[in-house]
């Protein structure tokens, strides 16, 4: 049953419209996003804004570390940050992850991001725009919190070029007309 309410809720959140989707994300990772953001504001770097696609990558792989008692960047299928934000859809680049462990508050996992140098330059980095926040809770689990922040920034779709009309296929060159020989009458 609890699995079933997941994935209705996680379906919810992909096909709603992003602010209502805002609404209803669990408080702790607003407050992880507010402090990611405040320490971006500190070095005068734009605020990141929330993926709904984002989101949901972090919450599968923080409920695939819960659910198995793991803890890396690699999911328990083999995926990596770039499969599961790929999976969803997302089209980006610069993608990057931070994971989180045993940490009961939003403000222990920033904290403890920030007092890690290669964490740190993933919130600070300038070339993300977008973010995505999970944290997700197992009782009797190895670390009891499991927390995900995904990091990227989107790629617009090239428009392709209007196709353009087939190039009329060149006349063919006429052939040299034969000379006629004359015999000379001598």
């Amino acid at each position: 049953m609890r699995k079933h309410s997941l994935a209705v809720l996680l379906f919810v959140l992909l096909t709603m419209g992003s602010t209502m989707a805002q609404t209803m994300m669990p408080p702790d990772t607003w407050r992880a996003l507010e402090l990611t953001n405040r320490a971006r504001a500190r070095a005068k770097l734009p605020p990141l804004k929330r993926s709904i696609t984002l989101d949901a990558a972090a919450h599968r792989h923080a409920n695939d570390m819960a659910t198995h008692g793991t803890y890396g960047h690699q999911g328990t299928d083999g995926s990596m940050p770039v499969h599961r934000i790929f999976a969803l859809g997302y089209v980006g680049m610069a993608l990057s992850e931070n994971i989180a462990a045993g940490l009961p508050t939003a403000t222990a996992a920033v904290d403890a991001w920030m007092a890690s140098e290669p964490h740190r330059a993933n919130i600070m980095s300038p070339k993300f725009q977008e973010i995505g926040l999970a944290v997700v809770y197992r009782q009797g689990s190895k670390y009891g919190w499991y927390w995900v922040q995904e990091f990227a920034t989107p790629v617009q779709a090239p428009v392709p070029a209007p196709p353009q009309p087939p190039s009329p296929a060149p006349a063919p060159s006429p052939s040299p007309a034969p000379t006629p020989v004359t015999q000379d009458p001598r």
